[in-house]
């Protein structure tokens, strides 16, 4: 009787520390989130603080002007330092070539969901140029938080439709 007692407490023991100890290492290794201040704060050039104070004026309704003001925003040193930090796009139209996902490191760091070094890195792993199959991949990457976030960013872009085609979407229906 008192050998079965044992046995049941060391592997009630046992279980516990293996719980505990997985839950520990978790918090070992959490993600970091990943802002454009984390970013550049370990470079020589850092956010100015009314850099900061145009990042947080940022809404993602504000159209198309709302990227060529974050790409304004920037400076050489800057834009090169999150391109290796995020990724790079190749320009359109002549245009120079711009960090990858920069928009999106934005709109969550706004939100309050900021991105986390794992996610950055898996969507700089992402393929570019897959078009629908880009954004699911993208969306695969996200809590279920920045989902939302994005959903409603696309919803605004589609004339404030819910991300979808015909009645509040930018394209018609065809039937």
């Amino acid at each position: 009787m008192k050998f079965s007692k044992l046995i049941i407490i060391g592997i009630t023991l046992a279980i516990f520390l293996i719980f505990a100890g997985t839950v520990f290492s978790q918090d070992d290794n959490d993600d970091k989130p990943v802002t454009i201040a984390t970013i550049l704060e370990n470079t020589e050039y850092p956010l100015t603080e009314e850099q900061a104070k145009q990042l947080k004026e940022i809404e993602s309704g504000q159209g198309f002007s709302m990227y060529r003001t974050i790409n304004e925003m920037f400076d050489e040193n800057q834009m090169e330092a999150l391109k290796e930090a995020l990724g790079s796009s190749p320009g359109r139209n002549d245009r120079p070539s711009r960090p990858r996902n920069l928009f999106q490191v934005i709109l969550f760091e706004n939100a309050g969901c900021p991105l986390t070094e794992s996610q950055v890195q898996k969507l700089k792993e992402l393929p570019m140029g897959q078009g629908r199959g880009g954004m699911q991949g993208m969306t695969d990457i996200l809590t279920d938080e920045q989902q939302e976030v994005m959903q409603k960013f696309r919803g605004n872009r589609r004339g404030g439709g819910a991300g979808q085609r015909g009645p509040g979407g930018n394209r018609p229906v065809n039937r």
